[in-house]
């Protein structure tokens, strides 16, 4: 009989439940294989291989597959697990059946010397990337799947910059970007791996110990899909990659917002906006925002502060505002800068960060928002485009509350005889 540590038994066993789902057609998949000191689950698109620090004579525990939930379910509260496999899988005075390890898949392995090596990090600065990364990602049910889908570029250092890897998502309305410095790296490297896969890879990083994590790949053959593999201390995971074409992040509108060349930009303090954006949008269930376009936050930013205003509304185009509140700003560039954002994409980018301020730039109220923090992560949003009526009542539409139409503006003011150019 062998035995092993319950605490890293069981949390080897969960990372591979990950993987191993009850909801699997195969019962074959559902399960995890012992083999040596392996342990390996797999379905059609990950797999991960666990070496775990056994105790005894492995002999006691020839090849054998077992449902991973089941084994899960009768784990011992006790210090050690001891595990004999002799007809069944007993775990201690519990029996379990085996399934037939003859049929469990071949699962992929990676091969140093052959298969390309992208380049090794820090697990918790891939864990960061990754968080960072799928908050900004489209949701499961998204047709179009490179929206489901995280680009994985390497930068060779230039004159001012450093060898790393570029991680980028998006859903069609926002974009993140993350870079991190990196050692060994390929050169030229564009390859993609599907959110679902990148969401099992961020449960392991949470799960195991931190340790350095090197990245390989090797591509399909026959226009089959490469495969990803990423090696920590004690375990392995693959996934099959995506192929398409990744949206092109480095347009020219990219550059210009990377030039710095902007109109509009302003400065607050990350922690002081968080806490607003969450107050304003408390007493509204996400899914109803989400489905009411006319939810949306206001940003104004001034010598006075940042207004924020929340609407759940627009009568007649004007806003029924249900939360209001002024935090203090710092005006970079412009004057008259109003914009409208979705409070979830706001959110997804205010807590994937951990710096004090965060800085907002954009062109005009109807161009792409970028929001920085100092670091090498960059996140943009397109507005929300909602119209409002002239300030006149001509029955001209206007981008911003308070405003005058094209037609309006600069024509004498009948109340007062003077002329105005401005909102």
């Amino acid at each position: 009989m062998l035995k092993i540590e319950t605490k890293k038994f069981k949390k080897a066993l969960q990372v591979a439940a990950l993987i191993a789902r009850d909801k699997l057609p195969l019962q074959v998949l559902r399960g995890v294989l012992f083999d040596g000191d392996n342990i390996t689950a797999t379905n059609s698109e990950q797999s991960i291989t666990f070496c775990l620090d056994w105790e005894g004579d492995r002999a006691d525990l020839p090849k054998s597959l077992v449902e991973t939930n089941a084994l899960l379910s009768v784990l011992p509260k006790d210090t050690f697990t001891r595990v004999s496999v002799n007809g069944k899988m007993q775990i201690g005075k519990v029996a379990l059946p085996l399934l037939d390890a003859g049929e469990f898949p071949v699962v992929p392995e990676v091969q140093y010397h052959e298969d390309q090596r992208i380049g090794f990090l820090p697990a918790k600065e891939l864990q960061k990337m990754l968080e960072q990364t799928l908050r900004f990602v489209a949701d499961p049910d998204e047709v179009r799947v490179m929206l489901r889908t995280i680009s994985i570029r390497t930068k060779k250092a230039d004159n001012e910059g450093y060898d790393g890897l570029e991680f980028a998502g998006t859903d069609g309305r926002r974009l993140s970007i993350t870079s991190v410095m990196a050692e060994e790296i390929a050169e030229n490297f564009e390859g993609y791996i599907p959110s679902e896969s990148a969401r099992i890879l961020l449960g392991i990083l949470k799960k195991t110990e931190n340790s350095d994590i090197q990245i390989y790949y090797r591509p399909g053959e026959n226009n089959e899909r490469g495969t990803f593999f990423f090696t920590g201390k004690l375990w392995n995971y693959s996934c099959k990659a995506r192929n398409g074409h990744f949206p092109n992040y480095n347009s020219a509108l990219m550059e210009s917002h990377k030039k710095g060349d902007l109109e509009n930009s302003f400065r607050v303090n990350r922690a002081k906006l968080l806490a607003a954006v969450q107050e304003a949008i408390a007493v509204t269930p996400k899914k109803e925002r989400c489905s009411n376009p006319a939810y949306a936050l206001y940003l104004a930013p001034s010598s006075d502060g940042l207004l924020i205003l929340f609407s759940g509304a627009l009568t007649d185009g004007y806003l029924e505002r249900e939360f209001e509140t002024v935090i203090p700003c710092e005006i970079l560039r412009g004057e008259n800068y109003f914009t409208v954002i979705n409070p979830d994409y706001l959110l997804d980018a205010l807590e994937t960060s951990d710096e004090t301020d965060v800085m907002f730039s954009a062109h005009d109220p109807t161009s792409m928002i970028g929001i920085e923090d100092g670091t090498t992560r960059e996140a943009y949003v397109m507005p929300v485009h909602v119209e409002f009526p002239c300030i006149k009542s001509c029955g001209n539409r206007v981008k911003m509350p308070g405003a005058r139409c094209g037609e309006c503006d600069g024509k004498e003011d009948e109340a007062s005889g003077e002329t105005s150019d401005s909102v």
